[in-house]
């Protein structure tokens, strides 16, 4: 039996049109649609990371962000103007890292994209299908140790800002973790390139998400708009503009 058939034999669900879901997939259209989670995964002075499977071919789109306007501390995981994948981490307008892949990955094939933020190092490291990537600084300035709180919503494939950047591609799980280090996880997580669900990771693994507050999403698990949460809160997040069939 194949994993979605798995899951939708576990989660009560309606299955939503395939080009909408695909098999342990969202598939998002790049002008609308993406999933929120509120106001939620405040890192404050802990280190972050962040974790997605994803495919897209455009440039200068929001993967994951935690991001608003008004905010003077935020962070922005996106594949850039060139389709590199970066991290924009700032902690105010003086203190911040921005940091990305010297190659590309628009390339329309599924990668495991892991993003690692060592607060007290000062460093952003970036892996991608279980190996470290070679990575360029765009811009840095002094320490970002400095707390990571704000009121903006956290979102896949867009970010909570005027200039949306609205992801075109499709994601499956997303994972955010605090204080540890997903990376050493690279190769469990990549797995060959086969799709993983929340059932097949080790549980030591598992608990660096259950641990600190961190979260779990398979993004095909939903029913009625609602992400399938494996762990940590109540809420389960939410998809926009995606209607339940």
């Amino acid at each position: 039996m194949s994993l979605f058939l798995q899951h939708l034999n576990t989660f009560k669900r309606d299955v939503a049109p395939p080009s909408v879901f695909a098999a342990n997939t969202a598939d998002l259209n790049g002008s609308s649609m993406n999933f929120q989670r509120g106001d939620n995964y405040d890192a404050g002075t802990n280190d972050i990371d962040l974790v997605i499977r994803f495919k897209g071919t455009g440039t200068d789109q929001s993967v994951m962000a935690k991001q608003n306007d008004a905010d003077a501390n935020w962070w922005l995981f996106n594949l850039a103007n060139s389709g590199k994948i970066r991290m924009d981490l700032r902690v105010d307008g003086s203190n911040f890292r921005v940091v990305e892949t010297t190659a590309s990955f628009n390339d329309g094939s599924y990668h495991l994209a892991i993003i690692h933020v060592d607060r007290s190092a000062g460093t952003i490291s970036i892996n991608v299908d279980g190996s470290a990537e070679a990575t360029t600084s765009v811009s840095s300035n002094g320490v970002i140790t400095g707390s990571q709180n704000n009121s903006s919503t956290f979102m896949v494939g867009r970010r909570d800002s005027t200039s949306q950047q609205f992801f075109n591609g499709e994601i499956g799980f997303v994972g955010v973790a605090f204080s540890t280090d997903l990376t050493a996880d690279s190769a469990e997580l990549y797995n060959s390139g086969v799709a993983k669900c929340w059932s097949d990771l080790s549980a030591p693994l598992q608990a660096k998400f259950t641990s600190n507050g961190g979260e779990f999403w398979e993004l095909a698990n939903w029913t009625d708009h609602t992400a399938q949460e494996l762990v940590g809160q109540a809420n389960s997040g939410t998809y926009t503009n995606v209607t339940a069939s």
